[in-house]
């Protein structure tokens, strides 16, 4: 066995500067060749070695260094050598994706033919343009974007890479030899040299549905650029480390059911396509899994055919969805299951509760009574949270590995089965009567107004509920807004505005504190036994008097908002013209990149690009600089940015947010909304909280 290689030195001060040597040390036998130039910084040796049998088992060590001709020396490179011992290698046709992929691909992987660890020393894995030009190289001995195997059978080798691929390019990933070592021996491997092994050519995938109920069913409809898909191919899509089934339905486009999350936010979504052996397309996005109270695809109605939340054991109740389950597949080809669920009062988790219908007909309507319904488990209370959910399951393959369930579901309703076992009477003696005021000094006051709730710096956000919630527990309110930041199992405020934009407050329909906030919309156990229940009980139900419902105001009670002073903000606005936070006014026109604000602790930074304003326009030089972009972070964010093309765009961790049906996008401790056209809000968990709103000028560019 011969062992060849080709030592590449780099210089990276001057094209004056050359590399003079290379010293080695080196095993008997090893020789190497004389310095020779490979480009303009970079030069190379090559070194060659035939072990002798003796040789043959033993451990040898190989160290190198360069010195360039200015007299500067990089430090000392060592590398294992095992003769007689085999080289990791990549197995053929494992690199995937190596057709084509969307521009922002996020995962690559590759397989070896034995068991590996990472080196210990600097070893790169390359990317480069068709034109041989390297755009982009990991090291694989410190980044912790190479994924090692965990297990000790491991073989796979995973890449994480945020580096931007330009649509309409082709690119080839070289591996250095040593990315991976040998898990017994230590022999580092062999190359991977052949830029026709791991290619692949950029094609865009658009996604039509980018959020969806958290329980899953929505269909993800996926559209590529290029023809991929062929009718037998194995399609898969993932969200976070879930899976389920594609449909295929032509060429360019496919369709995958969300699978049930364990969360609210945003997941990383992966869309796969394989002919069995090889992965011909692989795209990134990201998908917004969110407990959808403020709208349904099921519309549940009572006996007296009106849509209400509270329903008593013995009304008859009726069942509407719209028949287009999943899209693109005639409707009439499939059937369907009714399934209801109850939230379990002592987990918090919603279990299946009374299988409706069976393989029932796609009608679009089915009726029950609630009487009808299984006995309750003796542990749940007597009002109950009932979801309700029409599902049909479609494999294009026949199979069963990823279970391809598509689903409508309904809003939360509340269905009272039995007499209430927990009286408002009962609820109020149980309490401490001075929690209410408690809860309020201990909460921020409510703003006066809708328009002081509605700045981005008021610490709250608009709730995101349907609009026969609203009217159920805020009769005749506009609109209510929740404190922004709070703890898991914590109070939090409630603030509801009238017609007129006016806090309201007081019983029967005031907004109120909560002694346990609900967190990024979730209907949290403990938030429904400390105060909806009560509400229900207090407010509600058949027997329960005004009286009882004054009561409980003053346990959980409304904000007067006389408290509430409106914050003072910092802004920057026109060409441009700035207001720190203490108030101080001043105009810079200056081109670049600036810090804006930095909290003392650097818990915070916001930074902020400046432009020339014709740059933007396309008109005339203007002696003046506008704001084009802005990018804020805190300790534990995700960094978000407001580019300003055409349009402002909102950029997290450099990938655009779309708000494609939806405003409201919920990150890694920063909630991004979209306010209405060209403005949107960044608010962080840590309190600090911007808007951006894009200005036009007066022939409204």
């Amino acid at each position: 066995t011969t062992y060849h290689e080709r030592i590449v030195v780099e210089v990276t001060s001057s094209p004056s500067v050359s590399i003079i040597e290379v010293e080695t040390v080196s095993p008997i036998g090893l020789r190497k060749s004389e310095v020779t130039q490979l480009s303009e910084l970079q030069w190379y040796i090559n070194v060659t070695w035939t072990p002798t049998m003796s040789q043959f088992g033993q451990l040898f060590i190989f160290c190198y260094r360069a010195t360039d001709s200015t007299g500067l020396s990089t430090e000392q490179r060592c590398i294992t050598l095992l003769p007689g011992a085999d080289a990791p290698q990549v197995v053929p046709n494992s690199a995937t994706p190596n057709l084509k992929v969307s521009p922002n691909n996020r995962i690559w992987e590759v397989q070896f033919d034995r068991e590996f660890t990472r080196p210990l020393a600097s070893h790169y894995i390359r990317f480069f343009q068709e034109d041989g030009i390297e755009v982009h190289r990991i090291d694989v001995a410190i980044s912790p974007n190479v994924i090692y195997p965990r297990e000790s059978s491991g073989r796979t080798l995973r890449i994480l890479s945020s580096y931007p691929l330009s649509r309409s390019n082709s690119y080839y990933i070289l591996l250095d030899s040593g990315v991976v070592v040998s898990k017994d021996t230590r022999v580092e491997s062999v190359a991977v040299n052949d830029p026709y092994f791991w290619r692949v050519t950029i094609s865009k995938m658009e996604v039509a549905s980018r959020f969806g109920n958290v329980f899953g069913g929505t269909p993800i409809v996926v559209t590529l650029e290029d023809d991929c898909l062929e009718e037998d191919y194995e399609i898969i899509c993932t969200l976070a480390d879930k899976s389920t089934e594609g449909l295929y339905i032509d060429s360019r486009r496919a369709v995958c059911p969300s699978p049930p999350m364990r969360r609210t936010g945003y997941v990383p979504f992966d869309f796969y396509v394989s002919n069995g052996t090889t992965t011909i397309y692989h795209g990134g996005s990201r998908y917004q899994a969110l407990f959808l109270e403020d709208r349904s695809d099921i519309t549940i109605l009572n006996g007296n055919n009106e849509e209400v939340v509270l329903f008593d054991k013995n009304d008859q109740i009726t069942i509407r969805w719209p028949r287009d389950i999943v899209p693109y597949v005639d409707a009439d080809s499939y059937r369907v299951d009714l399934i209801s669920y109850i939230q379990d009062l002592q987990t918090g988790e919603w279990v299946e509760y009374e299988f409706l219908a069976r393989d029932a007909p796609n009608s679009g309507n089915f009726n029950a009574i609630i009487s009808d319904f299984k006995d309750l488990p003796s542990n749940v209370n007597s009002v109950v949270p009932v979801l309700f959910q029409v599902a049909t399951q479609l494999s294009f393959k026949g199979q069963t590995t990823y279970p391809p369930v598509y689903s409508k579901w309904s809003l939360t309703i509340y269905i009272e089965f039995n007499d209430s076992k927990l009286s408002c009477e009962e609820w109020l003696s149980s309490e401490d009567p001075s929690i209410g005021n408690r809860l309020l000094q201990q909460l921020p006051p409510c703003p006066r107004t809708l328009v002081q709730a509605n700045l981005v710096n008021s610490g709250f956000d608009r709730d995101i509920i349907h609009p026969l919630f609203l009217e159920f527990y805020h009769s005749k309110s506009q609109v209510c807004f929740r404190q922004r930041n709070v703890q898991i199992g914590g109070p939090g405020q409630e603030c509801c505005y009238d017609n007129n934009g006016n806090l309201k407050f007081g019983s029967p329909n005031g907004g109120n504190v909560d002694k346990v906030a609900p967190v990024n919309q979730f209907l949290s156990l403990d938030h429904f036994v400390q105060d909806i229940l009560p509400f229900i009980y207090c407010c509600k139900i058949s027997r329960s008097q005004p009286s009882d419902c004054q009561r409980f105001y003053q346990w959980r009670p409304s904000d007067d908002g006389s408290r509430y002073n409106p914050p003072l903000p910092a802004c920057v606005y026109g060409d441009p013209h700035l207001v720190t936070l203490d108030g101080y006014k001043y105009t810079f026109n200056g081109k670049g990149e600036y810090l804006l604000i930095e909290t003392d602790d650097g818990s915070f930074t916001l930074q902020g690009r400046m432009e020339e304003a014709n740059s933007i326009n396309n008109g005339t030089s203007a002696q003046a600089t506008v704001f084009t972009a802005l990018v804020a972070k805190d300790d534990d964010s995700d960094t978000v940015q407001f580019q300003l093309l055409k349009t402002l765009i909102p950029i997290v961790d450099g990938e655009e947010v779309y708000f494609d049906g939806i405003d409201v996008a919920v990150l890694n401790n920063v909630t991004v909304r979209k306010k209405g056209e060209g403005s949107y809000s960044a608010a962080f968990t840590s309190g600090a909280s911007l808007e951006v709103v894009q200005e036009f000028d007066s022939n409204g560019k």
